[in-house]
C-alpha cells in the first residue's frame, strides 16, 4: 500500500510533539504538545487572550481529541499564560522554522526580506522610560524572516536591544539556506559583515543604505548627483488618497570605477558589491494638494536593470504589508498586553505559526470549524 504523504498540519503537529518540555515530568497534569497545539488552533480562531484559548479548547475539545489525547481535557488561562512565560523563545522558534521550511523549495531569486518589529505593549510606557538599572524594560523586539515569494514567515529570532539586530540577521541567514535567493534587509542591516555572511552563504543581497554608514552613503549622494542622464525607470501609482511617483537609477560599481578610479577602494571594503541603487519618490496627497519628495539609497551584489531593480526593492515591502500589518491589524499583537516573562516572545511566534497555516490553506482545506468559529469570549462580547 503506498505510504500517505505527510500533510503541512501533520508535519506541523509532529514539530510541537518534538518540543522538549522544560517542567518537572511526572508533576504536570496538561502535556506541553497539548498546550501548544491548542494555542495555535486557537490563534487561527481569532483568540488574542489566554480565557479566548480557553474557551475556545472548550467548545472544540472533540475536534482536538483527533489530533492528540487532551485526557485531562483543556488546561485553565493561567496554566497557558505560566506554560507561554516560562518557555525558552529561542527554543520554541525552533518549531516555527523546521515547520516553516519543511517540503520548502525556494527558486532561485526568492526575495527573502528580514526586518525587525516591536512588540509596542509588551513593556509598559513607564518601563520603557526608565534605565534598566533601575527596573526599566524595553519593547520585545523579533527579527522575522519572510519569504514574499511564498507570503511565508520562515523565522521569527527574539533580540534583546536593538544594538545587536544585526546579530539576529546574520544568524538568520547561517540558519537558513538562502542560497541563490536574494536577501533584502532595510538600512539596520546595512553592514560589512553582514554582507559578508551573506555572500559566504552564496546569496544575493540588496540592502538599505543611510548615514550609518557615513562614508559610502556621502559617496553614493555624490555620484547620483552626477549621474543625470543615467538610464532610469518611472513608476506610477494611484491609492490611499495620493499619487505617488518611483524613479529607479542603477549605478554599476566596474562604471564607477572606470570613471573614478579614487573609488575603488571604498567600495571594495565591501564583498561583492556590484550595484548602487536610488529610489526617487514623490508624493501627492489628492485632497490638499501638498507634495513631498524624497530619495532612498541601496547597495547590492547584483547588476540588474532599474525595472528590475526597482521590483526587488518594492518587493522587500511585503514584510510589511503580507506580515508585520497583518500581525498587528487582524491579529491584535501591537494591542497585545502580554508581558509576564517570556509571552510575548512566544505569542508572536505562535501567531506566525498561526498566519502560515492560514495562508497555505487559503483555499479553505483547512478545517472549516476554526476559520469559521469565533472562541466564546468573543461571541460574548
Amino acid at each position: 500500500m503506498k505510504k500517505k504523504k505527510q500533510t503541512a498540519f501533520d508535519a506541523l503537529i509532529s514539530e510541537i510533539t518534538k518540543c522538549s518540555d522544560f517542567r518537572i515530568a511526572g508533576r504536570t497534569d496538561y502535556p506541553l504538545n497539548e498546550i501548544l497545539f491548542l494555542t495555535i488552533c486557537g490563534s487561527m480562531a481569532d483568540s488574542t487572550t489566554y480565557e479566548q484559548i480557553y474557551d475556545f479548547g472548550i467548545m472544540r475539545l472533540d475536534w482536538l481529541k483527533k489530533y492528540l489525547p487532551y485526557k485531562n481535557g483543556i488546561p485553565s488561562h493561567d496554566t497557558i499564560n505560566r506554560v507561554l512565560s516560562l518557555l525558552n523563545p529561542q527554543e520554541f522558534g525552533k518549531l516555527l522554522t523546521n515547520w516553516a521550511c519543511y517540503d520548502l523549495e525556494l527558486s532561485d531569486g526568492s526575495i527573502i526580506a528580514l526586518d525587525g518589529k516591536w512588540i509596542s505593549k509588551s513593556a509598559t510606557i513607564k518601563q520603557q522610560q526608565t534605565k534598566k538599572i533601575d527596573g526599566g524594560k524595553q519593547a520585545i523586539l523579533m527579527v522575522n524572516a519572510y519569504c514574499v515569494n511564498l507570503n511565508k514567515c520562515l523565522t521569527s529570532i527574539c533580540v534583546e536591544a536593538k544594538n545587536v539586530e544585526k546579530q539576529a540577521f546574520e544568524s538568520i541567514v547561517k540558519l537558513l539556506d538562502v542560497s541563490k535567493c536574494i536577501v533584502t534587509i532595510d538600512a539596520a542591516g546595512c553592514y560589512r559583515d553582514t554582507v559578508m555572511n551573506i555572500r559566504s552563504n552564496e546569496a544575493e543581497y540588496v540592502i538599505g543604505l543611510k548615514k550609518n554608514q557615513k562614508l559610502l552613503y556621502e559617496l553614493t549622494e555624490r555620484l547620483f548627483a552626477n549621474q543625470k542622464g543615467k538610464s532610469s525607470r518611472n513608476e506610477r501609482d494611484r491609492g490611499h488618497g495620493r499619487i505617488e511617483t518611483r524613479k529607479c537609477t542603477v549605478l554599476t560599481i566596474k562604471e564607477i570605477e572606470k570613471e573614478y578610479p579614487s573609488t575603488i577602494e571604498t567600495f571594495s571594503s565591501w564583498k561583492d558589491l556590484k550595484s548602487l541603487i536610488q529610489i526617487e519618490s514623490s508624493r501627492k496627497t489628492i485632497s490638499t494638494g501638498k507634495e513631498e519628495t524624497f530619495k532612498r539609497y541601496y547597495i547590492s551584489s547584483l547588476t540588474l536593470s532599474p525595472t528590475k531593480m526597482g521590483k526587488i526593492v518594492r518587493d522587500h515591502w511585503g514584510i510589511e504589508n503580507g506580515l508585520h500589518w497583518v500581525l498587528d491589524v487582524i491579529m491584535g499583537e501591537d494591542q497585545s498586553r502580554k508581558r509576564n516573562e517570556n509571552a510575548a516572545a512566544n505569542y508572536s511566534i505562535i501567531k506566525k505559526v498561526a498566519l502560515n497555516n492560514l495562508n497555505i490553506h487559503s483555499d479553505h482545506t483547512m478545517p472549516v470549524i476554526l476559520i469559521q468559529t469565533m472562541p466564546l469570549a468573543v461571541k460574548n462580547n
